[in-house]
């Protein structure tokens, strides 16, 4: 299962974990704004819950980052380059440039985002420096060539997204993610933090793959969105590139 924002909202990750057992799911995967708040009493419980709501469902949870989690603290869980980080023994945070294989299906990670409301947030507190994808795993994702998924916060530009607010460091930010898309050449992204529920299509110019490879996108809804949030896939069919039809996928 790929899941969309949950914002430190236990009630959303629990009914996730619920839907995911009940369509027998063996991983959950959450594209960013997980809730990694554990500078505030109230976040560490959050891990603490989520941590019981996934071992009483007996699926693990595999996190990357958006730009509203605490990056600073994260990285003091971050082991071998290329390993997840367990920030409880269920709950496990993919940091950004990791790359992974399930079933021969291989995966990459690409966290992070521009935050809109910068303005109105406090550094350290509900707002980080390193709040986006930084250039040198970018470097990383695209030296280290085609993939089949990428699980990233932001969109690359050019995906059908519908209407914008005007905000230049967004420009700059997926088009940034685009570059990485074209060398990636991955057949599916599973993305957050615009909180829309659609399915996006992108050729691609200059891709890993050649010309004319084609992305499927899919933009999960935030925690309110409940059935909108999720997609569920079998790990075969995101090795080819026919676009089958996913479970909750529209």
């Amino acid at each position: 299962m790929f899941l969309g924002d949950v914002h430190g909202r236990i009630g959303a990750l629990r009914w996730a974990l619920r839907a995911a057992a009940e369509r027998g799911v063996d991983a959950v995967v959450q594209a960013g704004d997980f809730g990694y708040w554990e500078h505030r009493p109230w976040g560490a419980d959050y891990l603490d819950a989520a941590q019981a709501a996934a071992e009483e469902s007996g699926i693990d949870v595999y996190f990357i980052r958006g730009n509203h989690d605490n990056i600073d603290l994260l990285e003091d869980y971050r082991a071998e380059p290329g390993e997840f980080a367990p920030v409880r023994p269920r709950i496990l945070w993919v940091p950004d440039a990791t790359r992974w294989s399930w079933s021969g299906v291989s995966f990459a990670a690409a966290g992070g985002a521009p935050s809109i409301d910068r303005a109105y947030r406090h550094e350290g507190i509900n707002w980080w420096r390193s709040e986006t994808l930084g250039l040198a795993d970018a470097r990383r994702l695209v030296e280290g060539g085609v993939v089949d998924v990428l699980v990233s916060h932001d969109a690359p530009s050019g995906a059908a997204l519908g209407p914008l607010t005007d905000f230049p460091d967004g420009d700059l930010h997926r088009d940034l993610l685009r570059d990485v898309v074209e060398a990636l050449a991955p057949h599916y992204v599973f993305h957050g933090h615009y909180h829309r529920r659609l399915t996006w299509v992108l050729p691609l110019a200059r891709s890993g793959r050649g010309a004319g490879h084609v992305v499927r996108g899919e933009s999960l809804d935030c925690d309110g969105g409940l059935e909108d949030s999720i997609v569920v896939a079998d790990v075969a069919d995101l090795a080819a590139a026919e676009h089958p039809a996913f479970v909750g996928a529209r």
